[in-house]
């Protein structure tokens, strides 16, 4: 087996993704990998634009095509550990990571595409008044160590977005655009998104996801009323809502969605019992008659015998077939109920179970009326002791709807505008509740702050994770107390997450030299004669492999002990690949270590490229799939 080179150059599978589905889809445009536009032509046919208009349906603003480049640009940086920052975090598998969420979300591509259930983001909403991402698209690398201060500078990767200014709309959309691209790569096919916003952005942002998720996968726009009332400095009309768009990735894909009915609404609507109570628990009661709104239907129409053998006929048509009618009779799942006239109405129950004595759900409704911005800021105040610290918070209790509604055991939720982390609480709230344990990751740039004792808002939102983490964890040992057989139960619970931090790749960058002399590029090749930057740790080398392969961020990283000359490293993620990986970073790879490994035929064995004399390249290739670095 031939050994393959491990570099970050070519390894971005935004386009490579894209062009294998549309060889999937129409494999005839394809000769030799590479795409045949007239063939293309051929078989889209009628459905191509007309190529000589420069007029077509869909939203287009200054900079969209520079905003779709920033997407398909690979970045040029890593993410690296930051031991000792999380909890728990030898067996965690969430994550906190610091960072530009654009150069994230590249650098998450290959590990993470097609694997998150849930994103959840509350970006900036243009307000006028807040900061957007001044993306650089010459280097985001340099603008962001500038920003954070890595290298003694102060930045502008953050900037007030004015209504004063003449692409006020403009920028913004050049931000969102190539995030929204991104994150849809990464969501799995039965996966969803939901963003929060207001309206000043809300009719571009449903015509942007039209555009990237596809028309036919808009689910819903969720209102939101955030407060009680107030608005006595309103001019015109008090404003008290906002709204959550929700779509999907491919609406075909996923299932019905469906939410277990609330205490109030099993006392309040299923108050009536009969003979099937045992097993169906207790009912409600629908009119069998159609309304107005359905459409006529001459095999709807036909008479019901009641108790007294009466025939009760529908003034206009039933809901239900004769056949269906005649099945409910039988079940006694139709009430009859005489008004004072003596005139008979006819009812379907609606049990509370099935006839399993399965509780029922029901549908969740696109107004959510019952958490206020408020709650949100109560929170913060719980857990920090001071409003000030975050400003106009979502309350966890109102994202954990959404997780509620969306995810199940082990699901992978995402949010790349993680702010305070609410969004981290709510899993681990509802995990609390259900015992699911489901995971989250959460990206945030750490956003200055002029707050004693918080200097960013990453910084909150770790902080944050940390303080929710201690407070269930002391419930639970409180509750152990009282109920020891919980105990093992509540062990289960992830309570725990790693930290990691966009910074600067392990590789050395080519930077071409302004000069034309030769001679000037003698030092910068044997500079590249080794690949790897001066001064780099094994630790922060690991974690980038783990991107360049494809295996995510949390993977289980085992050291092998009985390889006594060498340090070797497995590692395995049985639920995103297939196969290991077998690490080792030594300077040299001993003889003996080659001969005691054992691996499955699909493992890889990846060292420094130097490590391995060639002697040991000829032997080691012959028995391993083998990548150097």
């Amino acid at each position: 087996m031939p050994i393959t080179k491990l570099t970050p150059e070519n390894n971005y599978p935004y386009l490579e993704e894209r062009l294998k589905a549309l060889e999937q889809a129409v494999p005839e445009a394809f000769a030799d990998g590479k795409v045949n536009w007239d063939t293309l032509r051929e078989v889209l046919g009628e459905s191509l634009e007309d190529e000589v208009r420069d007029e077509y349906f869909g939203l287009n603003w200054p900079g969209k095509r520079e905003a779709r480049k920033r997407a398909a640009t690979p970045s040029r940086a890593t993410l690296v550990p930051a031991p000792g920052e999380g909890v728990n975090e030898g067996t965690t598998e969430n994550l906190f990571i610091e960072g530009d969420n654009l150069e994230v979300l590249k650098l998450l591509q290959k590990s993470y595409a097609g694997k998150i259930k849930m994103i959840y983001i509350d970006p900036p909403y243009n307000t006028g008044n807040d900061f957007i991402y001044n993306d650089n698209f010459t280097d985001p690398l340099e603008a962001y160590l500038d920003y954070t201060g890595a290298r003694g500078e102060s930045g502008e990767l953050l900037t007030t977005n004015t209504r004063a200014d003449g692409r006020f709309h403009s920028k913004w959309l050049n931000m969102m655009y190539p995030r929204l691209i991104l994150a849809r790569q990464l969501l799995r096919e039965d996966g969803v998104i939901f963003i929060s916003i207001d309206d000043n952005e809300v009719h571009h942002l449903r015509q942007m996801m039209n555009e990237i998720f596809g028309e036919e996968n808009f689910i819903d726009c969720i209102i939101w009323k955030k407060r009680y009332g107030g608005g006595a400095k309103e001019k015109f009309l008090v404003t008290l809502h906002e709204y959550c768009l929700f779509f999907a990735k491919s609406i075909y894909s996923l299932d019905d969605i469906l939410v277990p009915l609330s205490e109030e609404n099993i006392e309040r609507y299923y108050t009536s019992q009969d003979n099937n109570y045992a097993i169906r628990g207790p009912y409600r009661t629908h009119p069998l008659e159609a309304t107005k709104s359905m459409g006529d239907r001459p095999n709807l129409i036909f008479p019901i015998t009641a108790p007294d053998g009466s025939k009760v006929n529908p003034k206009r048509q039933w809901l239900w077939s004769k056949e269906r009618v005649e099945k409910a009779l039988e079940k006694n799942e139709i009430e009859f109920v005489k008004n004072a006239n003596g005139e008979w109405s006819v009812n379907s129950k609606q049990y509370l179970k099935d006839e399993k004595g399965e509780i029922r759900e029901g549908k969740f409704f696109s107004i959510v009326d019952d958490v206020f911005t408020q709650h949100g800021t109560n929170e913060i105040i719980r857990i920090f002791g001071d409003a000030r610290i975050f400003s106009f918070p979502k309350p966890s209790s109102y994202i954990a709807k959404f997780v509620q509604l969306i995810t199940d055991e082990n699901d992978l939720v995402l949010d790349f505008f993680s702010g305070s982390a609410t969004t981290a609480q709510s899993v681990l709230d509802l995990n609390k509740v259900d015992g699911k344990n489901r995971k989250f990751i959460m990206v945030q740039m750490p956003e200055k702050l002029d707050l004693p004792n918080y200097s960013s808002i990453s910084y909150i939102g770790k902080e944050r994770i940390r303080r929710v983490i201690t407070s269930i964890e002391t419930k639970n040992s409180e509750e152990a107390s009282k109920a020891p057989l919980l105990q093992n139960e509540q062990t289960q619970l992830d309570l725990g997450f790693k930290v990691f931090k966009y910074s600067r790749s392990n590789y050395k960058q080519w930077k071409p030299l302004q000069e034309e002399s030769t001679e000037a590029l003698t030092p910068l090749f044997d500079n590249l004669s080794d690949p790897l930057v001066q001064g780099w740790k094994k630790e922060d080398l690991l974690s980038e492999v783990l991107l360049l392969e494809g295996f995510p961020l949390t993977s289980q990283i085992n050291f092998l002990e009985e390889l006594l000359k060498n340090q070797v490293y497995q590692v395995s993620a049985s639920d995103f690949c297939a196969h290991d990986l077998f690490v080792c970073l030594d300077e040299t790879i001993q003889p003996v270590t080659i001969d005691l490994l054992t691996m499955e035929k699909e493992d890889i064995f990846i060292c420094l490229d130097s490590a391995l004399s060639d002697e040991l390249k000829a032997r080691v290739q012959d028995k391993f799939n083998v990548h150097v670095i």
